[in-house]
Order: structure tokens, then C-alpha cells, then sequence
């Protein structure tokens, strides 16, 4: 199906741009518990995925404020 293949496209582009958000952001393989739910808001997803996303690529988060990741 056409439609689904360029949805799977859009939400791979999304996750390439949340990725590089987050390696542009990080120092020494870890970012702030501000910092990732900064580029959530500023990309409009979820917490979760941001941090999910962060795990996959081994970088933590650190000084949580809200316990969401």
C-alpha cells in the first residue's frame, strides 16, 4: 500500500531528525532531563519516545526532574 509505505517513510525521517537532535545535544554520551523534554516539546512527541530513542543510542539522561525517563 502506497499510503503505509510513505507514512513508514514520514516516521522514519521523524526518528532520524529526533536522533540527530539528540546527538547534537549530548556531551559525553549523556543529556539532561531538561534537555530531552526540550526536543520533545520542540518535535512534539512523547517524553518516551525521546528517551527510548536515548537508550537505543546509550546516551543518558541525567538529572531527572519528573521520573519520566
Amino acid at each position: 500500500n502506497a499510503l503505509l509505505s510513505m507514512e513508514e517513510g514520514q516516521g522514519m525521517r521523524e526518528m532520524d531528525q529526533l536522533k540527530q537532535l539528540i546527538q547534537v545535544t549530548q556531551n559525553d554520551n549523556t543529556i539532561t532531563c531538561k534537555e530531552a523534554l526540550s526536543i520533545a516539546n520542540k518535535e512534539n512527541v512523547a517524553p518516551g519516545k525521546v528517551g527510548s530513542l536515548c537508550n537505543e543510542m546509550q546516551i543518558k539522561i541525567k538529572g531527572c526532574q519528573l521520573g519520566c525517563f
